[in-house]
């Protein structure tokens, strides 16, 4: 899973609030990467194409959009 990033706030979260089980606090930072699966796979965000070879490593063919899971607004990159 590409998210494990987003478990970092979730363990800083744990030492100010102690009386809260960590369960809670990982869960609630993977929730926009369960998103973002759930809305590749009905169409409403599109995912990044990549290819990977040995030479060059992993390239990205077309740029991604997940404006919905990863957050509510999307600021478009220049060119866009």
């Amino acid at each position: 899973m590409s998210g494990i990033g987003h478990f970092a706030p979730g363990f800083m979260a744990k030492s100010a609030a102690p009386q809260v089980p960590l369960w809670v606090f990982l869960l609630a930072g993977e929730t926009n990467e369960l998103l973002y699966f759930g809305f590749t796979a009905i169409g409403i965000e599109k995912p990044a194409t990549t290819t990977m070879d040995f030479n060059q490593g992993v390239r990205y063919l077309t740029q991604g959009s997940i404006p919905w899971s990863h957050g509510v607004f999307h600021v478009p990159l220049s060119g866009q």
